[in-house]
């Protein structure tokens, strides 16, 4: 008999795009499915659309709540969720028909505890649609080990709304509430506690690059949760497996020149000077390692080389 797979998705001022999100839920090939659409106080229209929803499909159960963000929506989704397995979907989003059936095939026929796939950017006007023709299935199986270096050197996405994930593997890892770029926070826990982890390299998730998302928003401090991410993965590694810390160098690598980035390159702000100056510091002082790591990605090491000719042409390139 199929397991039951928990779907849980957090909505909030999403109006425009929730329709199709829900829609590419509903009609997946896999229809053994619970679909926990976790209304986060949101101030448009969803609220009445998600009631609408449930009306529709008896799979579909709604929470309404005080907003709370992100990873306070998805907790209380864990919270409420009977599955033997769980799927996360962001309501801007949308996913590939068979994206959960191959999920959970990959996942059985490996003897895994997680399956991931990869996910396709998609902008506001991209045409594509959730019933695609069904495609060639590349498989690749990891011990956890494996799937933490491939993830940490960006050579594997990983993101939690991209796998199939043990609801007891939830349960016991939360997502950090009120923080950004939480992905970073759990991933490295849940790979760390399975003993295999199946990768098809397929993007059955799109992502859309929202134009209100995160990754274009002007700099803010809270930007800075994603470097005390990958810190915290640093100190763990550096307990449980030392190995790994090379690879776990190299995403904060990445992690530095992202918020460098955001930042303005001229400010006045003494405090936002200090920290670009932090993160230009670890740049600079790690930039030989980095050019030399030949697992890195070349986009890393392409910015350690930029690195030596000054903080201005690096930001410009």
């Amino acid at each position: 008999m199929e397991p039951l797979i928990s779907v849980i998705v957090p909505v909030y001022n999403v109006e425009k795009y929730l329709e199709q999100c829900v829609e590419s839920i509903r009609n997946q090939s896999y229809t053994n499915l619970e679909i926990i659409l976790v209304d986060d106080g949101s101030p448009d229209n969803c609220p009445v659309m998600c009631d609408r929803f449930a009306e529709v499909d008896e799979r579909i159960r709604v929470m309404h709540k005080e907003n709370g963000g992100l990873s306070d929506a998805r907790n209380a989704g864990i919270g409420q969720a009977t599955g033997q397995y769980i799927v996360f979907v962001d309501s801007d989003d949308w996913i590939h028909q068979d994206m959960i059936s191959i999920l959970c095939q990959a996942l059985v026929e490996n003897g895994a505890d997680i399956s991931t796939c990869e996910y396709q950017k998609v902008n506001e006007d991209t045409k594509l649609s959730f019933n695609e023709k069904k495609v060639d299935l590349k498989y690749i199986v990891y011990n956890k080990k494996e799937a933490m270096e491939k993830w940490l050197y960006q050579k594997m996405k990983g993101m939690v709304w991209a796998m199939l994930i043990p609801k007891q593997l939830c349960e016991s890892t939360l997502f950090p509430k009120g923080r950004l770029y939480e992905d970073n926070f759990v991933i490295y826990k849940y790979f760390w506690n399975a003993h295999r982890i199946v990768y098809i390299s397929n993007p059955l998730y799109y992502y859309r690059n929202n134009p209100n998302g995160i990754m274009n928003r002007s700099f803010t401090f809270q930007m800075l949760d994603e470097v005390d991410g990958i810190d915290e993965i640093i100190d763990f590694l550096s307990i449980n497996s030392s190995d790994l810390l090379k690879a776990a160098k190299s995403r904060k690598y990445s992690a530095h020149c992202r918020v460098i980035r955001h930042m303005p390159l001229e400010n006045n702000n003494s405090k936002m000077h200090k920290i670009g100056m932090d993160l230009w510091a670890f740049l600079k002082n790690y930039r030989w390692e980095m050019m030399f790591d030949f697992k890195a990605r070349l986009k890393n090491r392409i910015a350690a080389a930029c690195t030596i000719m000054g903080y201005k042409i690096f930001r410009f390139v």
